[in-house]
């Protein structure tokens, strides 16, 4: 059996591969490892060859596959990310041929609406600076969606952006395009920004072929006009300060800006726009300009009218900003005392203002502590009353010490340095990694993430406090034998990890995570003895562009598609309970466009 039969290569490229024929053009997955087989009746599953010392194939039935290929870094503007949402790999684990396409091109011009309100300087023929993100939702069950960026250009004599998309298919969900106006001035320009004239706009594009000419008007449609002050606690007017709208244009995605940017006048006085496309109901935002670390948040205004007055946006007394030290330091497993550098501390504290139970003011500072463990900031004292402030510190990843999320401490009018905050300490999760045959695994990382079943039971401000930490990692040795330190908590909850397995390239061993691997207590360490991997099955394939030549240097990713009942109802899935798809292997294409996977039996 030849590499070109078992990969049921077609016949039109065979010419391109006729030195597969020859051995010496075969890159080995063997490595340095013994041959599994030498001939097919050496192979121990039904289906399964034998080709290059390996047993290819061998899934067993019943899994769902799919694939993504990336294109090689040199020809990223002529291919693009390819989805192949159902991949069959049949019984020799050859795949065939998948096809990483080539893209289309969406592009046009952003510009002004010069009837809508806009000055007596605004030309409708100038394109404006913008900010412009394209989504979609991955044809892959679970998978990831697509996002591209871009930015307009000012003053373009074309076309002022182009996005390289992949192609749609009639049936596939159309692009997002959110186009959000830059607070920049045009070049040259001494007018207001573009931001300070339009809202945010989305669009939809069903880029089935090349779209040209797309033409994005900004500030058109029906804009519901916000209008209110900015005052100090005296009630004194505060020019100079830019105010806009955060909402939402989809349930799903977060709070983001929805209107135009308001800058307060003499009388402290704004107008902003809100997208015609926006929910009705908004927050509205300010950041004085004599306090950057400060956000004036109005929360839950109703923008369902043309027109509508808020209530004023009122800056607390606040004082002059003082510096204190914050000490950081662990207490090592020997019960010493240790400064801990590197560590990232936050400092937040919210006034709540008395007249308005829906406006608060939020204060955030960060800095990094040195070699003694002190990390130095400026914050807003209290002055009769002491002021409280929330405490945040992300050690390094390796640090042994633990991450701490909300203690609260107490500063006055005073400066200098505060009392010293100790971290936990952290959990130590160590085992030995095998491989199905019971032999250690070397060389593989490990990564603690924090569990998908503890991810799913969080809401939205816990989860992305955990999207801000770093992931811990360990490489197995030469036994198999590593130790991770982990967090013993976990936004306040006990932790629990996916420890996810990759292993290094040309390895015979399967991507596999171990899930919910728990934490016991907050001080024993965890010792998970002998994890052994699943056996791993080989498949392979060739990545051809549109024409049938090999691509060399593709990265292809296969996924699983998972069910696991038993997560859903956790309540941070969608209705119809579609868990991310699982990355079981992952692999560039060699020389010849022939990439090869080792993939997880889970069954």
């Amino acid at each position: 059996m030849t590499r070109l039969t078992s990969l049921r290569f077609s016949g039109r490229i065979v010419s391109a591969l006729a030195c597969a024929l020859a051995a010496a053009c075969l890159p080995s997955v063997n490595g340095n490892a013994p041959p599994e087989c030498h001939v097919t009746t050496d192979c121990p599953l039904p289906g399964q060859v034998c080709d290059e010392g390996v047993c290819w194939g061998g899934l067993p039935s019943g899994g769902q596959w799919a694939a993504q290929i990336g294109p090689p870094s040199d020809r990223q503007s002529e291919l693009v990310v390819t989805e192949v949402p159902e991949l069959t790999i049949p019984d020799d684990g050859g795949f065939g041929e998948v096809i990483v396409q080539a893209p289309v091109r969406i592009s046009g011009r952003v510009h002004f609406d010069c009837t809508n309100g806009a000055p007596s300087s605004c030309d409708p023929d100038v394109t404006v600076a913008a900010a412009l993100t394209i989504t979609r939702p991955s044809r892959i069950a679970g998978g990831p969606g697509f996002v591209g960026t871009t930015t307009s250009v000012p003053d373009a004599s074309g076309d002022s952006f182009a996005f390289y998309v992949p192609r749609l298919s009639l049936t596939d969900d159309p692009y997002t395009i959110t186009i959000t106006p830059l607070d920049v001035a045009n070049a040259g320009a001494t007018g207001p920004t573009p931001a300070e004239l339009a809202p945010p706009v989305t669009i939809q594009v069903a880029a089935s072929d090349t779209v040209q000419g797309l033409d994005v008007v900004l500030g058109k449609g029906v804009l519901r006009k916000v209008s209110g002050k900015v005052v100090d606690a005296t009630g004194a007017k505060l020019p100079g300060v830019r105010v806009f709208a955060e909402g939402r244009f989809d349930a799903a995605r977060p709070l983001e800006r929805v209107s135009s940017v308001g800058v307060t006048n003499a009388d402290g006085a704004y107008t902003i726009y809100i997208a015609e496309s926006a929910f009705p109901v908004v927050d509205l935002v300010a950041h004085p300009t004599d306090y950057p670390a400060l956000t004036l948040r109005l929360t839950d205004i109703a923008a369902d009218q043309p027109t509508q007055s808020a209530h004023d946006l009122r800056l607390p007394g606040l004082g002059v900003p003082i510096a204190v030290s914050v000490p950081i330091t662990g207490r090592t497993g020997a019960g010493d005392s240790t400064a801990i550098a590197g560590a990232v501390v936050t400092l937040t504290t919210t006034i709540h203002d008395s007249l308005d139970p829906n406006l608060t003011t939020s204060f955030l500072v960060s800095g990094a502590t040195d070699a003694t463990g002190q990390a130095t900031v400026s914050v807003l004292p209290g002055s009769t009353i002491l002021r409280d402030y929330l405490v945040g510190v992300q050690p390094p990843a390796e640090s042994e010490f633990a991450t701490l999320y909300d203690r609260t401490i107490q500063i006055g009018p005073g400066g200098g340095v505060l009392g010293k905050i100790e971290l936990a300490h952290r959990v130590a999760v160590t085992g030995t990694l095998l491989d199905a045959n019971g032999d250690p695994a070397q060389g593989v990382v490990i990564q603690a993430e924090p569990a998908q079943r503890l991810a799913l039971t969080l809401d939205a401000d816990a989860q992305a406090q955990l999207k801000t930490q770093q992931r811990p990692l360990a490489t197995t040795l030469a036994d198999g034998s590593f130790f991770v330190w982990v967090d013993p908590e976990l936004v306040g909850k006990l932790a629990s990890y996916d420890l996810t397995c990759d292993p290094p390239e040309g390895a015979r061993l399967p991507r596999w995570a171990f899930r919910d691997v728990g934490v016991a207590s907050l001080v024993a360490n965890v010792d998970l003895g002998g994890l052994v991997l699943p056996p791993g099955r080989h498949v392979r394939g060739i990545v051809t562009d549109t024409y049938g030549t090999p691509v060399p240097g593709a990265e292809l990713r296969l996924f699983e598609i998972v069910n696991d009942p038993s997560l859903c109802g956790l309540g941070r899935l969608p209705a119809d309970c579609i868990l991310p798809a699982a990355l079981r292997a992952r692999d560039r294409s060699d020389e010849l466009g022939v990439v090869e996977l080792v993939v997880p039996d889970s069954h």
